[in-house]
């Protein structure tokens, strides 16, 4: 079981879909991990609820 010792707030961020131009807010519950591919590696993604389409969430990358 987790003890949670002391909480702070989630980390929130604001991106424009590429596709409807919607200003977006979304947060780590709000991310998908998937596998790229094309890529050939990981990446954490959302789907706009305006559009439909899928939006990279890059700031939660990890820079190795």
């Amino acid at each position: 079981m987790i003890k949670i010792i002391k909480a702070h707030p989630v980390p929130k961020e604001q991106i424009e879909c590429t596709n409807c131009g919607s200003i977006l807010e979304y947060e780590n519950v709000d991310l998908e991990f998937y596998q790229s591919c094309l890529s050939g590696g990981s990446k954490y993604r959302f789907r706009c609820p305006v559009c439909g389409v899928y939006i990279d969430a890059k700031w939660i990358e990890k820079k190795f």
